[in-house]
């Protein structure tokens, strides 16, 4: 089953892998009785009516969904019972709770079980529950985290790798990390494919095929036909070709390829981290490979791009921007070349 997954999971993005993952779980940790039934009523999530709305005011860190379902579990789940005076008298802890993406709980709910802290970040929202649905993920043995490395392994001369970007990351500096990383390092060629290149883009490509180079194709949304796709993909089949050589493939349309390439070839989906915290954290661990003069106002600049860039990319991947725009690891590298 784990095989099974890892291999469905490919062609999803993170919010729907976790959401496979979880309800495959929720079957295996019935199966060993650790997960009563009435827990999914109270994962639902239900319309908010005037006889459910609540009389006090709900603390700050919660919404009037969230605090509906904090009256409700402190009357009907032993387990919450006095959960509602506990929020209302240790606001501050429940918001930091909240706000550091429930590491630990105030009191004596921090002891409770995992699937009842599961209910207990439903009460906080969309974010929290995320986090303990992977946990619950994590504790049922299953694979989540699609490394490129896998992704990587499973392709081959003779076929090719599909890469799907998501918002705010960006695959090229993904894939020349794992260029750079080979022994010896392999030698990435980016073609951006437009229409009418076929000709130029097939030579490229024998030329690679013959030294054993990664060839990256960008765009093939815009080839004029899946002919074109077909042509290359035909291509990289010649058994003359160097063992180390690879394809891959960016913003391939599925109704440009044929369904046997679709189900044939090794598809990964780059995602950026989700949370502030960990946004931030990558930022800063790629500008520390950049090669930036030790002075320290240097050192305060690039502190203050890494946060710009963080809540920039948070806005864009929570769709606050007027117009759309990805902002990824080569608009930082491009901010602290001007820095330095």
């Amino acid at each position: 089953i784990k095989k099974l997954l890892a291999f469905l999971q490919r062609g999803m993005d993170k919010p729907h892998r976790i959401a496979f993952a979880f309800i495959i779980s929720i079957e295996i940790l019935k199966s060993r009785n650790k997960f009563p039934e009435r827990t999914l009523q109270y994962l639902i999530p239900n319309p908010i009516t005037a006889n459910s709305a609540v009389n006090d005011t709900a603390p700050k860190c919660i919404d009037a969904q969230g605090w509906a379902l904090a009256q409700r579990i402190d009357k009907e789940v032993p387990q919450f019972s006095g959960l509602v005076s506990s929020l209302n008298s240790e606001e501050l802890q429940w918001v930091a709770y909240a706000e550091n993406e429930g590491d630990k709980a105030p009191g004596k709910w921090e002891k409770l079980e995992s699937i009842d802290r599961l209910i207990l970040c439903r009460v906080f929202g969309k974010r929290l529950l995320e986090t303990e649905m992977v946990k619950i993920i994590q504790e049922s043995g299953l694979p989540l985290r699609m490394e490129f490395r896998d992704a990587l392994s499973e392709g081959r001369k003779d076929v090719p790798i599909v890469l799907h970007q998501s918002k705010g990351v960006c695959y090229t500096e993904v894939l020349q990390q794992a260029a750079d990383a080979q022994a010896p390092a392999r030698n990435l060629i980016t073609l951006s494919v437009g229409q009418e290149q076929g000709q130029q883009v097939k030579r490229i490509i024998q030329t690679a095929q013959a030294k054993g180079e990664w060839v990256l194709l960008e765009n093939c949304h815009l080839l004029s036909s899946n002919k074109e796709l077909e042509i290359l993909i035909e291509q990289i089949k010649d058994p003359k070709t160097h063992e180390d050589f690879r394809l891959f493939l960016s913003n391939v349309v599925a109704d440009k390829a044929t369904s046997s390439f679709i189900e044939n070839a090794v598809k990964h989906i780059t995602e950026k981290p989700g949370g502030v915290k960990q946004q931030l954290k990558l930022a800063c661990q790629y500008l520390s490979t950049l090669q930036l003069p030790n002075k320290a106002i240097i050192k305060r600049l690039i502190l203050a791009l890494a946060l710009f860039h963080t809540i920039l990319t948070e806005i864009a991947l929570n769709n606050g921007l007027t117009q759309e725009y990805d902002f990824g690891l080569t608009d930082l590298k491009a901010a602290a070349e001007v820095i330095k």
